[in-house]
């Protein structure tokens, strides 16, 4: 093989092996995020047990006792307050309302403050992209880290042949 510029090596053969240890590179990382975000989901998902409890348990009692105990709201508020039986279901429907309100309300705040924040995954995929563009520029440099001017293509066409 001929020497160029004092390698042995061809060109093509150092972008190729270049190329192949940055894709097992690449790989290596995709890997590593992928094994992240599954850890992740794993933590995000026992985090959602509680908020998911919550809910149930609001649409449970909002389904079953809830009506029989607005209706007796209701009725109490016609025997003790003297109102029509129309206002009196109305203020119960409404205080019903207001319970549901604030079971789903400390059910989203949960939810809300949980840690599905996908937080270690973006900052390591920053991480990891920023790598990949360092290594792509480091790898676009001459040996030696010497900068050249860049040419314009018609001229190193004239210069590539010396």
């Amino acid at each position: 093989m001929t020497e160029r510029n004092g390698s042995t090596e061809s060109p093509t053969s150092v972008v190729a092996r270049s190329f192949a240890e940055l894709a097992h590179d690449v790989a290596t990382m995709a890997e590593l995020q992928a094994e992240l975000f599954k850890l992740e989901f794993q933590q995000a998902r026992r985090d959602m047990v509680m908020p998911l409890l919550l809910f149930t348990a609001a649409a449970v009692v909002a389904l079953g006792c809830v009506p029989v105990l607005l209706l007796s709201l209701a009725y109490a508020l016609v025997e003790l307050a003297g109102l029509s039986q129309a206002l009196s279901l109305l203020i119960a429907a409404l205080v019903g309302l207001a319970g549901v309100a604030v079971a789903a309300g400390l059910g989203w705040r949960k939810l809300k403050h949980g840690s599905m924040t996908w937080e270690r995954s973006r900052e390591e995929f920053s991480r990891n992209v920023a790598w990949i563009k360092l290594v792509l520029k480091h790898k676009a440099r001459p040996a030696g880290g010497e900068c050249r001017p860049r040419m314009s293509s018609a001229s190193s066409r004239g210069t590539r042949g010396a």
